[in-house]
């Protein structure tokens, strides 16, 4: 491609003395006038992509992005993924360009694989699902004993610890590719005395296992706390409005809860941007 300023210079070589002695003034005159119009919109379209800019209300000019990408999200996970999958709905439910898949599932778990095998599962989804980001949030029923055949292995003992690790690695490598993006979403702060200890516990797991595997760990614990850090029924959501957050079992959310726990993903994301 030619340089703009010998394009530029080329157009503009109709003006050029040799062809003035063919016209009279007036003649002359209309022509160069028509030419010059000619040549600075040829000018202007060579030098500029169609998309590349918008004038503005104000008459500034921005630079224009290309269209986004389809975004395709894929949500694992238990009953807390749930609620995140309908916090996330609502979220991109204007975003044509973004789809949400549900695969989480209540009652399950990393824990109780007698119930439902999350390793297996997310081997098989992940086959037939090329979504381009997955998101992962487990641990609301992980708090008990990892049951094999006759034996029992005890929370926090260290068969549980080895077997939940495994557990852990098996469902990230089983949906990591090169082109996706993972993110492991930990749990919230809890009402229950005894599920918040152990939850930090899970989301130090979470945290450990995310950063050993090179996926994304997100934490969730302060984002509905209050202004004091601790645990709180009602307060600010995502957009700054005092509502209703948490359901009575002080683990689980309200609808609108759910949706601000949408609304801190996608932003932790980059989803809408």
């Amino acid at each position: 491609m030619q340089p703009r300023r010998i394009v530029f210079e080329q157009l503009f070589h109709v003006f050029t003395p040799r062809y003035f002695m063919m016209f009279n003034s007036h003649t002359l005159k209309s022509r160069s006038v028509i030419n010059v119009a000619v040549c600075v919109v040829s000018f202007l379209l060579i030098s500029t992509p169609v998309w590349a800019e918008k004038t503005l209300q104000n008459g500034d000019v921005k630079e224009e992005t290309k269209p986004h990408q389809p975004v395709t999200v894929a949500i694992l996970g238990d009953s807390l993924a749930v609620g995140l999958h309908s916090g996330i709905v609502q979220v991109a439910r204007d975003t044509e360009n973004i789809k949400v898949k549900k695969y989480s599932r209540v009652n399950t778990g990393l824990v109780r694989y007698d119930r439902y095998n999350w390793t297996a599962a997310a081997q098989k989804i992940s086959k037939k699902d090329n979504s381009n980001i997955y998101i992962m949030m487990f641990g609301a029923n992980d708090l008990q004993s990892i049951r094999e055949k006759s034996k029992r292995h005890h929370f926090q003992s260290e068969g549980w610890v080895k077997r939940y690790n495994e557990r852990l690695d098996g469902i990230i490598k089983a949906v990591k590719k090169p082109d996706r993006k993972i993110y492991w979403v930990g749990l919230p702060i809890v009402g229950k005395s005894n599920f918040a200890t152990g939850y930090k516990y899970l989301n130090d797991i979470f945290k450990k296992r995310a950063n050993a595997n090179g996926i994304t760990y997100i934490s969730s614990w302060d984002w509905f706390a209050s202004e004091s850090g601790t645990f709180q029924m009602s307060g600010k959501g995502a957009d700054g409005k005092k509502k209703m957050l948490r359901a009575q079992d002080k683990v689980h959310f309200t609808p609108q809860g759910y949706l601000d726990l949408g609304r801190y993903v996608a932003k932790e994301i980059s989803l809408l941007e």
